[in-house]
């Protein structure tokens, strides 16, 4: 977590907190100094880019939740997380639950017409795959990188990939799953600390990853790691074994049906992420839960 001890300049602005997960709001221009001042102290910043299917995990998982909390930096991935926070915030004060509902269904025709209207309290919103290619740019040469995870032959192909793109990097690469079995968390960690990077990708499963990073924060600490950050299926976006949405449809709000059409089995999480979660956000608003917290001006 952020040490208490660091100045408010080093602390990115807390947009909200939903459902007792803080957002945080980084501009691309302050990444190349929030990295500078980590790479610099003994602090260590954890990343997390929680998605509207996290919210649904933690919002069920007391445990998960708590590991969403001990973060030091965590931005939104997903327009659901705009969508339902504009939501919450525009319906705050109201008694009367068809004017809510009403409230609820203005969200998605706004998300689909008129995204304007969705830029508070989240002002936007970062895809991890393009977090983890921002931050890159932002770290100063020779930085000591590794990517832990990633199926099959993906590590190996994540540090071609990577090598090509940012050749000025120390870049180190290793596989394996951790909850496997006991002798497995001892090799990944072994290859973590033999790599001594200075930041660290972490591309698991969520909510394994989280409680991977958060179960040995102190450790990463203990040989020097200064960034964690986790990153899901950012390894196979970055390697091509998963395309992006076109452009387009990334700009139009639609890259859940391009995951739908590339990825047919994914059909269940992805219906989490649209419907799912909006419905849960609207049945708690409607049972009275405060489920959005503005900070303090």
């Amino acid at each position: 977590m952020i040490s208490s001890k660091k100045s408010i300049e080093t602390v990115p602005r807390q947009q909200c907190s939903l459902l007792g997960v803080p957002f945080h709001s980084i501009a691309e221009q302050e990444w190349k100094e929030l990295l500078a001042t980590y790479l610099c102290q003994d602090d260590l910043l954890i990343i997390f880019t929680p998605n509207p299917e996290i919210m649904l995990r933690a919002i069920k998982d007391e445990k998960y939740l708590s590991i969403l909390q001990q973060v030091g930096l965590s931005l939104p991935d997903g327009q659901g997380l705009r969508q339902m926070t504009s939501f919450l915030h525009r319906a705050e004060g109201i008694d009367n639950k068809f004017q809510v509902i009403s409230q609820w269904c203005m969200s998605y025709l706004h998300t689909l017409c008129a995204p304007r209207y969705i830029d508070y309290p989240i002002d936007r919103v970062i895809a991890g795959s393009d977090t983890l290619f921002r931050i890159h740019k932002a770290l100063p040469n020779e930085t000591k990188i590794h990517y832990f995870g990633g199926e099959g032959d993906v590590p190996t192909q994540m540090l071609e990939v990577m090598n090509k793109n940012y050749p000025g990097y120390q870049l180190t690469s290793s596989g394996g799953y951790p909850y496997r079995s006991q002798s497995e968390m001892v090799k990944v960690m072994s290859d973590i600390k033999a790599a001594s990077p200075e930041v660290l990708f972490v591309a698991l499963p969520f909510p394994l990853q989280e409680r991977f990073v958060i179960e040995n924060k102190h450790y990463f600490q203990k040989i020097g790691i200064k960034v964690v950050m986790v990153v899901g299926g950012s390894f196979d976006f970055a390697v091509g074994k998963i395309k992006r949405a076109p452009l387009w449809m990334r700009r139009s709000r639609l890259e859940w049906l391009w995951r739908v059409i590339q990825e047919p089995k994914r059909v269940a999480r992805i219906f989490d992420a649209v419907f799912a979660f909006p419905y849960m956000i609207l049945r708690r608003r409607l049972a009275g839960k405060d489920d959005l917290l503005l900070p303090k001006l």
